[in-house]
């Protein structure tokens, strides 16, 4: 009852011990700090690459996000939320291939996503250095390596396992990162060479397999 009485006594906006309330104003210009301060903005992609497993989009060097063989969709949808819609095509099976929807961006890009494939879900090609995106930016194409179409490897293909090399030395295929097939041939990521030159990059790309097609 008696530190009642003092409180009651005391002068508004102070306590019994002369000190502020607490439900004096607060100084309007010390407001609280602001705990969800905003952040840099993500790099925007800038490499489009191909791994043994899919496509890897990168950012000032760092893997984002990756589309996987296993899913031709997802894959078909993150390529055009950064290269924008691509010519589609339905091309009938032939002696070594089934029905097939091909998504092609220019000149420079496709996916080949048949009703049955050996490896995955689809197979894709690169046949260029760089797309422009849908926000007008260069996009650079490339092997998740760095190789690119235009690039001489052939010091490269003499320093490797001849089992990751189908061909000639005029015409061949260079298995450049090997995927996740247990099989007994290479599969994954290949360079198709004419005299060393890189032509095209493709994935999953099957080597010294035998099967003829």
């Amino acid at each position: 009852m008696l530190s009642l009485s003092l409180a009651a006594c005391a002068p508004a906006g102070t306590s019994a011990s002369g000190g502020p309330t607490g439900s004096e104003p607060a100084n309007p210009t010390d407001s609280p700090s602001d705990s969800t301060a905003p952040t840099e903005p993500a790099a925007p992609i800038d490499t489009i690459a191909l791994d043994a497993e899919g496509f890897a989009f990168l950012a000032a060097g760092e893997v984002v996000s990756r589309a996987p063989v296993a899913d031709a969709a997802a894959t078909v949808e993150a390529l055009t939320a950064v290269l924008g819609d691509p010519d589609v095509q339905q091309f009938p099976a032939g002696e070594c291939s089934s029905d097939t929807d091909n998504y092609r961006w220019g000149d420079a890009l496709q996916i080949d996503d048949p009703e049955q494939d050996l490896f995955g879900d689809y197979s894709a090609r690169i046949f260029d250095t760089e797309l422009t995106g849908v926000s007008g930016d260069t996009i650079t194409l490339s092997a998740i390596g760095g190789e690119q179409v235009g690039d001489d490897i052939s010091e490269f293909i003499a320093e490797q396992d001849p089992i990751l090399f189908e061909g000639f030395a005029e015409q061949g295929v260079m298995i450049l990162e090997r995927g996740w097939s247990d099989r007994a041939f290479p599969v994954g990521v290949a360079a198709f060479t004419e005299s060393g030159t890189i032509m095209n990059i493709g994935m999953p790309i099957a080597v010294n397999s035998g099967l003829g097609c």
